[in-house]
């Protein structure tokens, strides 16, 4: 069962991981070479369609994570439970961006660098996933 609860696991953070490279590394590219009106278009029609995929891949991620963290992890690594939390904050921070960026009325510069930042703390994530049992 562990095996099974961890290749969901690896599968869902490899969509979510994905979904946000292509959005920060692909889609803001693209939409740059648009005018205005057609980028914002582009970015609801493709954008709203990868939501509504890794809103359910989500959820996965945080139920086998957490039955992978409960059920059969006896570690109480420093780094393990960082990960937790910073993947826990990103995983759930992804359901409330667009309501901050609606709130504070984000321009397209700050909506760059936060999907860069965003980028860059999930693959923090994954680099401290491979440090968990080294200390």
């Amino acid at each position: 069962m562990y095996e099974l609860i961890k290749f969901i696991h690896i599968s869902t953070i490899i969509l979510f991981v994905g979904t946000v490279y292509f959005r920060t590394f692909v889609i803001l590219k693209i939409v740059s070479s648009f005018p205005k009106d057609q980028a914002i278009k582009i970015q609801q029609a493709m954008g709203n369609k990868a939501r509504n995929i890794i809103k359910i891949n989500n959820l996965i991620l945080i139920i086998s994570g957490m039955l992978l963290l409960f059920l059969y992890t006896n570690n109480s690594s420093l780094i393990l439970h960082l990960k937790v939390l910073l993947g826990l904050i990103l995983v759930v921070g992804f359901y409330f961006v667009p309501i901050l960026f609606n709130k504070f009325e984000a321009d397209q510069k700050f909506k760059t660098i936060f999907h860069y930042l965003f980028f860059s703390l999930l693959m923090f994530v994954v680099l401290l996933s491979q440090f968990i049992y080294s200390f």
